[in-house]
């Protein structure tokens, strides 16, 4: 009878550290989670500007399927861009710009997608709430 009730005492003391562990567990899984989804959206959007140089400008399907691909997400914040550049690594304007020589800059569909994210319990260490960022630069077609 005296080992059960040391195995009680024990499991007692334990307990709330085990819970504080699941608890981490599940909320840095959850940050992980979003910053999958984030980088998946943003890939999403610029794959599909890179179909073309009409797509590239369709700025608002672009947020709206990098959105649709994160469907199950909130507060997200889309960014579709164009970003143009030459051989040298000279960062030109899209539209005006040329690279000497080589002529026509390459062109590129550019998608940020941003969330904030909050934590079910503020740890230390840890920023709270959590900016998750992801940009996708893909080469147009």
């Amino acid at each position: 009878k005296s080992r059960c009730g040391v195995l009680m005492v024990e499991f007692a003391i334990q307990m709330p550290l085990l819970m504080l562990i699941m608890v981490g567990a599940a909320d840095f899984s959850r940050v992980f989670y979003h910053s999958i989804t984030v980088a998946n959206a943003s890939g999403v959007g610029s794959f599909y500007g890179s179909e073309g140089n009409i797509k590239a400008a369709n700025f608002a399907m672009i947020k709206t399927l990098a959105a649709s691909d994160a469907k199950n997400l909130t507060g997200l914040t889309v960014t579709p861009s164009l970003y143009c550049d030459c051989p040298d690594g000279a960062t030109v304007d899209c539209i005006t710009g040329t690279c000497g020589t080589y002529g026509s800059p390459r062109v590129y569909a550019r998608t940020e997608v941003e969330q904030t994210f909050r934590l079910f319990i503020p740890w230390p260490g840890v920023p709270d709430p959590v900016h998750i960022s992801a940009v996708t630069l893909t080469r147009v077609q």
